[in-house]
């Protein structure tokens, strides 16, 4: 092989590493805006007092005045207190958030 050849394969590999750059650059980006669509909305829905629509697991803590709903979405909570001593919904990250009703039962 002499070194034209050589050089026409080293270029060759390096465009096909730029190409799998690019399109895994793309593919994450792509991935971080669908996730941050999917937490705005539902933020969205719970601020105007909707339910949120992206569930992965949907909890129902029940007490003797009510229920409080706990959505896990994709990174976040949504909290939907349905009792007769707290009405509300609250919307945060999945560590954080709890039943902020729950010692109290």
């Amino acid at each position: 092989m002499d070194k034209e050849e050589k050089e026409k394969l080293d270029l060759e590999k390096e465009n096909e590493s730029v190409k799998i750059k690019r399109f895994l650059d793309i593919a994450l980006w792509a991935m971080l805006i669908f996730w941050m669509a999917i937490c705005l909305i539902d933020f969205y829905n719970t601020k105007v007092g909707n339910e949120p629509m992206f569930c992965l697991k949907n909890d129902v803590n029940k007490y003797s005045d009510g229920d409080v709903d706990i959505c896990t979405g994709f990174g976040y909570k949504v909290i939907n207190y349905k009792r007769d001593s707290y009405k509300g919904m609250e919307y945060g990250m999945f560590f954080f958030t709890k039943d902020r009703t729950a010692d109290n039962k």
